[in-house]
């Protein structure tokens, strides 16, 4: 149907239809056929779950959609089979998402006008199926002039338009204009008459949404789990209809190896209806035909039967994400270096966390332990290696590949261990010893974390669900805020260090050089261990790019200081004045704020003065304290807790009498220099 085209958008539309149903027996005869339909449909029924048969209910059963794990997968019964539906039929096949990994909300207005445009879509049909149009306006073409004057005379009253033409037309013969004509059909509709009361926007705004977001209730488990992985995000109806034929070829694995069925995207069509489609033995043979080559760049998807028999035991969340990141290369070397730990009593969020974790580090770090172990043990004159050469000379009189310890080189590292590691296991899992011990590390150290949290919250334990539709609903009903959980998965800070989050690269970072430092990883290490190493290397990091960048312009290692005494004391505090480069640099490190970079210079040239303030009663307690110096007289400018915390009015008002006091000795120097 045409838009409404009401021009007086003001006017009580419900209380003219009913009205204009009064005046005229057909018109209300319409509304009436129409109600026959609609007279049980509510916000609460018109979209329904029926979770036990696999049925989305439409209008309180008027359509119902059947969900089967046969052919057809989806068919729509109707309880008037005669009836056409296509207008309902297009929008729910086509326009209503269901979302599988995607679970953020959706946008509000996006919401609503996809409700409204639903419940148009279901009155609009139920008109077509009373012939409303026609039947307006065959009544419209044959009105009396009666008739013609009572409408006329109330939809002029009410703004619909400004001139009688029904009248008109009912006297004379003049043409309805079209406007005239749509503004009738639409008053004539059940929406029109009922008012915005019936199927509530508001009250279908919720339950819309929610629907969104339910397609594992009305399928079947095998079928969702078909979806789920074939579409990433969302689907639609048409698509189950459009490739129907496909997923009932995957059916049977569904039903028998559902935690595998993302790994269906990686093998092609026509294998789909064979039964060892997933066959362990298919992830370790380089030249299986199922797999789609065109998608890698390396073959076989794993290397070890450890490493296929531990995939196969996980969680379908957890080889759902290996299955849509399997493609980058460090990712097999990641699942391969944990298949090397028990993780039998880890709950799979972790574990995808920890695979997440390290995805992109463990690339790195085992490219460095091949080099050296290849190195140590003569790998490039091994009799399998007839591919690879670690000198570029040599290279080139052998016609072999010239490889170094890039990670530009990680697929031909790989084949290169496969090689020489061939038929002898412990090759690979001493190669990989280093790499499965820290991530072990870091997954017990999580696992710790998350066996203190409510089960319900363990889904939201990664910080990017927490922009999920249900994560503050959750939050609200432990009684918990977002600062507050997300507090739980911090690392304790070290001295002053800043907080970090266990997701954060922090200790990733460290991770190359610890490798390049120790031979060996003890099976005992721990990440609170390795995070306290990572502050310290941290630390010493941005010294010695603090101290060379400061020396490109600043030649001197320290200067001539004002105060008397290294240490000076006011009341329970110990002031030390800060008056060589690397004490700074130090100062700025520790406590991690900008002292050295910012100031340095100007403490060189004599404009500022900086003191470490700490606390005689709490060792603990430590401040920075800035100061102009002008006029040989001190000037507090700022007072920092570590991280550049604002110090409090207490600490403020000691440094202020400690500079007062300061400048009292800077004025008596100054006399006696004159005398």
């Amino acid at each position: 149907m045409e838009p409404f085209v009401q021009k007086n958008v003001g006017n009580n539309h419900q209380q003219t239809a009913q009205k204009l149903l009064i005046i005229s027996v057909h018109l209300k005869q319409i509304f009436q056929d129409q109600w026959f339909y609609l007279k049980d449909v509510t916000a609460q029924n018109v979209l329904k779950i029926d979770a036990e048969n696999k049925v989305l209910c439409i209008a309180n059963g008027m359509w119902n959609i059947h969900f089967n794990m046969d052919l057809p997968l989806l068919q729509i019964r109707s309880d008037f089979p005669n009836q056409v539906s296509d207008v309902l039929a297009e929008f729910i096949l086509y326009e209503i998402p269901f979302f599988t990994g995607s679970l953020l909300p959706q946008h509000p207005t996006t919401v609503k006008t996809k409700a409204q445009v639903f419940r148009q879509s279901l009155i609009e049909q139920v008109f077509a199926w009373v012939d409303g149009e026609s039947r307006v306006e065959q009544y419209l073409y044959n009105i009396s002039v009666k008739d013609a004057e009572k409408i006329d005379q109330l939809l002029i009253a009410e703004g619909y338009y400004d001139a009688a033409y029904l009248t008109a037309f009912a006297k004379y013969g003049k043409e309805i204009p079209l406007e005239v004509e749509l503004n009738i059909k639409h008053l004539c509709l059940a929406n029109s008459v009922k008012g915005e009361s019936f199927i509530a926007i508001h009250e279908l705004i919720p339950i819309y949404d929610q629907l969104c977001f339910s397609a594992e209730q009305f399928l079947p488990f095998a079928l969702f789990r078909i979806l789920k992985t074939q579409f990433m995000d969302s689907f639609h109806l048409m698509d189950v209809l459009e490739r129907q034929q496909d997923f009932q070829l995957l059916m049977s694995h569904a039903v028998e190896q559902p935690h595998l069925m993302g790994f269906a995207k990686l093998t092609l069509r026509g294998y789909w209806q064979n039964k060892d489609l997933f066959s362990k033995q298919n992830f370790l043979n380089k030249k299986c035909p199922y797999w789609d080559e065109s998608q890698f760049n390396f073959l076989p998807i794993l290397n070890y039967q450890r490493t296929v028999n531990w995939l196969f035991k996980q969680d379908s969340v957890v080889i759902d994400w290996i299955s849509r990141n399997m493609l980058k290369p460090s990712v097999p070397i990641a699942i391969t270096a944990l298949s090397f730990v028990d993780t039998s009593k880890i709950h799979p969020q972790v574990i995808l966390l920890t695979l997440k974790y390290f995805r992109d580090i463990s690339a790195r770090l085992f490219v460095s332990e091949c080099h050296v172990y290849a190195k140590e043990h003569f790998w490039f004159n091994h009799h399998r290696n007839t591919k690879y050469s670690l000198d570029s000379e040599m290279s080139k009189i052998l016609h072999t590949q010239y490889i170094s310890n890039s990670v530009l080189y990680l697929e031909e590292w790989m084949d290169l261990l496969q090689l020489v590691s061939e038929g002898n296991s412990y090759i690979a899992k001493y190669v990989f010893q280093k790499l499965s011990r820290v991530m072990q590390a870091y997954m017990l150290f999580l696992q710790k974390i998350v066996d203190g949290i409510d089960a319900e919250l363990v889904p939201y334990i990664n910080p990017r669900t927490h922009e999920n539709r249900d994560f503050f609903l959750v939050l609200q009903k432990h009684q918990l805020n977002v600062s507050e959980f997300r507090h739980v998965f911090h690392h304790s800070a070290l001295n002053f260090s800043r907080r970090v989050s266990v997701f954060d690269s922090y200790v990733a970072d460290y991770l190359v050089d610890f490798f390049l430092s120790h031979k060996e990883v003890a099976k005992s290490v721990t990440w609170a261990g390795l995070f306290q190493q990572a502050i310290r290397w941290h630390q010493q990091l941005q010294h010695d790019t603090t101290l060379q960048k400061l020396r490109l312009r600043i030649h001197v290692e320290e200067w001539t200081r004002l105060s008397p005494e290294k240490y000076m004391y006011y009341g329970d505090w110990k002031f030390e004045e800060l008056h060589q480069l690397e004490r700074i640099i130090h100062e700025s490190a520790d406590f991690n704020h900008c002292l050295a970079v910012a100031y340095s210079q100007r403490m060189v040239d004599g404009e500022y003065v900086a003191f470490h303030m700490t606390s005689v009663q709490e060792p603990s307690l430590h401040l920075t304290l800035g100061c102009l110096y002008e006029y040989d007289q001190l000037v507090l400018e700022q007072l920092k807790y570590p991280n550049n915390r604002n110090a409090d009015v207490h600490s403020l008002n000691i440094a202020r009498l400690f500079i007062a006091e300061f400048n009292l000795i800077l004025r008596q120097r100054s006399v006696e220099e004159q005398r």
